[in-house]
């Protein structure tokens, strides 16, 4: 379904109508309070759900509007970066704007994405209620995805003011969830997202520079060991992929890639079941409770515990302890 021809019904402002407060706020750390949302700001939290999070690689923010008419966002700010908008659900009578003119779109149905440069000061016309997952990645970022990736790829992505992306569907989701819960998300987990955003922005609305044939490589023994030791080292303290990546003297992508390649998963789930084996060695000790094993193993308290273990095993710790020890 297409924008009606008779026009916008939003009218844009003139110049200086959309002063924006000096910087942007930053997602608390390990916590999900619901805050006003800087691109909507005269919406109350109540009606317009906010969160925010901020990797090494994007700043990310999930938005559901509640309610009718947020109307016209901030402008945000302008910089050598793009912005991705993921639609999480159809919404209805959106409206696309650039440097302050309206851009005619088809309708922005669930899965679909806007792609455009922060310079272009994209904003949009919300008439009704919505969910998305907005995204803002700086053009650096894209360049160490290219100078990570053997052939190259082309930073400079493409205008896509709309079209259905089934992966950046599935990433936005994923991205959603860690903004929701980042304590049990964990540091591995969102820097893996964002690296694979990344990856497919270049992969997609870029272009190879080359193509490569080469064979992916795994990690070797001394990277593997170096990899694992840093990720097990303190199991409440979970390291980010960069710094793990680094101490294999590894860029990123190609440690993320050779991890995987070696181990046949991405770190964070590597280290989620490197938690679950260790959690079973401690239950047979009955001396300790569930909480104390769930601390000592970096889960973020019983509960988080309870569901990863019963995921990876079909059982709950109570019940896999009792048949392992009588």
């Amino acid at each position: 379904m297409s924008v009606t021809n008779v026009g916008p019904r939003y009218q844009p402002p003139v110049d200086g109508d959309f002063d924006r407060p000096n910087g942007q706020p930053k997602a608390p750390a390990n916590s999900v309070p619901f805050v006003r949302s800087p691109m909507f700001p005269t919406v109350p939290e109540q009606s317009l759900r906010t969160t925010l999070l901020q990797s090494d690689r994007m700043m990310a923010t999930y938005m559901e509007g509640v309610s009718r008419e947020a109307g016209m966002s901030e402008r945000l700010p302008i910089s050598n970066g793009y912005v991705i908008s993921v639609q999480l659900q159809t919404t209805v009578g959106a409206e696309l704007w650039k440097h302050g003119t309206f851009v005619q779109t088809e309708q922005f149905n669930q899965g679909t994405i806007f792609l455009g440069h922060l310079g272009d000061e994209p904003t949009a016309y919300m008439p009704n209620a919505f969910e998305c997952v907005i995204m803002m990645i700086p053009q650096v970022s894209l360049l160490e995805v290219q100078a990570e990736t053997k052939g190259g790829m082309n930073t400079l992505l493409e205008d896509v003011n709309h079209a259905e992306d089934p992966v950046l569907y599935h990433l936005g989701m994923a991205m959603k969830l860690a903004m929701l819960n980042p304590v049990t998300s964990g540091k591995l987990f969102i820097d893996q997202v964002s690296l694979a955003v990344c990856t497919h922005l270049c992969a997609t609305y870029g272009n190879r520079a080359t193509s490569s044939t080469t064979k992916r490589r795994g990690l070797s023994r001394r990277e593997e060991r170096i990899a694992k030791d840093l990720l097990t080292a303190d199991l409440g303290v979970e390291p980010s992929l960069p710094d793990v990546a680094a101490a294999c003297g590894i860029p990123v992508r190609r440690f993320a890639d050779a991890f995987r390649v070696t181990t046949g998963m991405p770190p964070f789930r590597w280290l989620r079941g490197y938690r679950v084996e260790r959690a079973k060695t401690l239950l047979v000790d009955a001396r300790l409770s569930l909480a104390e094993i769930a601390y000592a193993c970096g889960f973020a308290d019983q509960s988080h515990f309870t569901r990863v273990f019963s995921a990876a095993t079909g059982v709950t710790p109570a019940v896999w302890r009792k048949s392992s020890i009588g």
